[in-house]
C-alpha cells in the first residue's frame, strides 16, 4: 500500500490562545494536515524560500494553504500577502486571511491583494475551517511517494 504525505497547512499566528483556536477549528472539521507555525511575519518568506533556519525543509513540500493572521509583529499582513503573491513559486498557494476588524475595506484590500479569503478571527470555528480551509484543500492535495 503507498503511504501519502499530504501537504502541510502553514499558520501564520503570533498569538497563542488563536493559534490554539485555529487547531481545534481545524480538527473539528476533519483536516488533519500537518501544521507549521510561523510567529514573526518576515519568517514566513524564509520559511516559503527555504532560507536561514528553514533550510533543513528544502526537501519538504510547499504547504497546501496559507493561513495568515493580518496583525503581525515585524510587518503588516497586506505587506507579507503582497511579497507571497508576487512571487511565481508561491503566487499559486492559497491564502486565507485572518482578521480581528471584520472592516469591508480590509476584505476588499486582502481580496485585492490575491488573497483566496478572508475570515473574521472571531469567527474562525468549525464551519469556518470547512468553508474556507477544507476546499482549497481538496483541490490542493499531493501525495508523494
Amino acid at each position: 500500500m503507498e503511504t501519502t504525505t499530504k501537504r502541510p497547512i502553514l499558520i501564520i499566528e503570533d498569538c497563542h490562545e488563536a493559534y490554539s483556536q485555529i487547531l481545534a477549528s481545524l480538527e473539528l472539521a476533519g483536516i488533519d494536515n500537518p501544521t507549521y507555525r510561523i510567529v514573526f511575519g518576515p519568517d514566513c518568506l524564509d520559511y516559503l524560500h527555504r532560507r536561514m533556519s528553514h533550510q533543513k525543509r528544502a526537501e519538504e513540500p510547499l504547504p497546501a494553504l496559507i493561513l495568515m493572521d493580518l496583525t503581525l509583529p515585524g510587518g503588516d499582513g497586506r505587506d507579507l500577502l503582497l511579497q507571497i503573491k508576487d512571487c511565481p513559486q508561491f503566487s499559486n498557494i492559497p491564502v486565507v486571511v485572518m482578521s480581528e476588524h471584520g472592516q469591508a475595506a480590509v476584505t476588499k484590500d486582502c481580496l485585492t491583494l490575491g488573497a483566496s479569503g478572508v475570515v473574521c478571527k472571531c469567527c474562525m470555528q468549525h464551519v469556518s475551517a470547512e468553508r474556507y480551509v477544507a476546499p482549497w484543500l481538496q483541490s490542493q492535495q499531493v501525495g508523494l511517494a
